[in-house]
């Protein structure tokens, strides 16, 4: 898949919050929506809502250099690029909900996501071209090499480096990397993206009197994956976890391991359970 490897109960979007260009879409105007070739843009509306968030907050990584400066955008393109995830944020949640679309709200979410795919297609062709994209570049704006060699792939022996954020009202923006990456949001070279397993609980839950026990529901404390009733797993390193509007006020406790699609014998061990408070 090319936006995400599977996920249940939620989905994992993302957009950098900062925009600093107030360029709007219009309805009207004619609109090139046609590109050379398969589109690396998904077409599909979820999916675009996934990969426009995702793209957006890798373009903002803090630096040096900045993400869009070591993906060779210019300081326009990437203004032009987060106001798109911008209208498309503001847009798409009126777009999803029955009681507030119009004719005018799809018409205007059909625009942006128009006149952002030829706009982003001249953008990743450049990208590709980069000495300094990283694979997990590549997972993410969906810029992949050709790869005719099949490779054996191994047992995944360590732990994704985990860093939990949360970023708005049942919103936790996740970040993971190898040990072997200082700063950078990365995927293990093994791996096809990172597993989580969680539970929201609410503040006044205690940790069970007996670890080993297998009580999923709301008002435990998970100390083991397999207490953890949520599965969401992820191709990106940098991705937001929204979480449904009851989630507010709770604390999330997860657990994440490396994941290897085609073989899980060859899954990576567990993390031990981390937590954060959620909006």
């Amino acid at each position: 898949m090319s936006s995400a490897l599977m996920q249940s109960d939620n989905h994992a979007s993302g957009v950098n919050q900062s925009t600093r260009c107030t360029t709007q879409i219009s309805i009207n105007q004619p609109l090139k929506t046609s590109i050379m070739g398969k589109s690396r843009v998904p077409t599909k509306d979820g999916e675009f809502d996934q990969y426009i968030g995702n793209t957006a907050m890798a373009l903002d990584e803090p630096g040096p250099p900045r993400g869009w400066e070591r993906l060779g955008l210019t300081t326009e393109e990437n203004d032009q690029w987060q106001s798109y995830a911008s209208q498309w944020k503001n847009i798409y949640p009126k777009f999803s909900n029955a009681s507030t679309r119009t004719s005018t709200i799809t018409s205007e979410k059909n625009a942006i996501k128009d006149a952002f795919t030829p706009f982003a297609a001249n953008l990743l062709n450049r990208m590709n071209t980069l000495s300094t994209i990283t694979q997990a570049d590549r997972d993410t704006f969906n810029v992949h090499e050709r790869d005719t060699t099949p490779t054996k792939r191994s047992k995944i022996d360590g732990t994704p480096v985990v860093q939990l954020e949360p970023s708005a009202v049942a919103t936790i923006k996740v970040r993971v990397r190898t040990s072997q990456d200082a700063n950078r949001s990365s995927i293990h070279p093994q791996a096809d993206g990172v597993e989580i397993r969680y539970a929201l609980i609410a503040p006044s839950a205690e940790p069970p009197k007996d670890p080993s026990t297998t009580d999923t529901t709301a008002s435990t404390v998970p100390t083991m994956p397999d207490q953890a009733p949520i599965s969401f797993a992820s191709s990106k390193a940098l991705f937001e976890l929204e979480l449904p509007e009851t989630a507010s006020g709770k604390k999330l406790f997860a657990f994440f391991r490396w994941i290897n699609q085609k073989d899980s014998k060859n899954n990576g061990p567990w993390t031990t359970v981390m937590q954060t408070n959620v909006l």
